[in-house]
């Protein structure tokens, strides 16, 4: 059986506290982090960036957070750690700072990134951002990454993904036009380029009807 995950409520502690519940987890524990705002807003993930700081933790949970275009400064970066799956739940974050947070874990597995169709309060640092620009911050881990999970139905774009070098992936699972890209033509699974491993495709919500892609797929 898995642990519970440990909640931690980061605007409850003072940062040398939670350091020090942090240094006295047991390995492979689950940590549960988000933070209480009065505004109801994102909470700065920069500024709590010692929740990376366990060097055994394994399954990180981080909900609410925003992290800008700016990532982190280099003397604020922590080692390498042995986190293997990482969930973002309802956070604002800069693909490119995403790109720079996937660089800490020595092996991700796994990566699930969440948000509701009509985020509130409104996004800002990816606000802007297209799938492929996910899954090209996603790259940073493409070594190890084995499971892909994104349920963030804003996130739009035009092109069709390219996902060859994600050699390990073996499960991936996001909305139709964000796999296929929304332009003026049909979608096409030739036009895709998946993972070479791909054992499981999941599409979010309603796919659309498009016979030619059902009987490319084998459907």
């Amino acid at each position: 059986m898995g642990s519970t995950p440990l909640p931690i409520t980061l605007d409850s502690l003072p940062k040398e506290i939670l350091i020090q519940i942090l240094g006295h987890l047991p390995a492979q524990r689950d940590v549960y982090a988000t933070c209480l705002r009065e505004d109801g807003g994102y909470w700065d993930l920069k500024e709590n960036i010692h929740i990376f700081g366990h060097p055994t933790l394994e399954t990180l949970t981080i909900t609410r957070a925003r992290l800008d275009q700016k990532g982190f400064e280099s003397v604020e970066q922590p080692s390498e750690t042995a986190l293997t799956t990482l969930k973002l739940i309802n956070c604002d974050i800069n693909d490119d700072a995403l790109s720079e947070l996937l660089l800490f874990p020595d092996a991700l597995k796994e990566i699930t990134i969440t948000h509701s169709a009509t985020p509130e309060p409104p996004l800002e640092e990816s606000a802007n951002a297209t799938m492929s620009d996910y899954i090209l911050a996603l790259g940073s881990a493409n070594h190890s990454l084995e499971s892909i999970s994104i349920d963030f139905p804003t996130l739009g774009g035009t092109k069709a993904l390219r996902m060859r070098e994600f050699e390990q992936l073996h499960t991936l699972e996001l909305r139709d036009y964000q796999l296929f890209g929304q332009s003026s033509s049909a979608a096409r699974l030739h036009s895709v380029a998946l993972p070479p491993n791909l054992e499981t495709l999941k599409f979010w919500g309603p796919v659309g009807v498009d016979e030619e892609v059902f009987e490319e797929g084998g459907g």
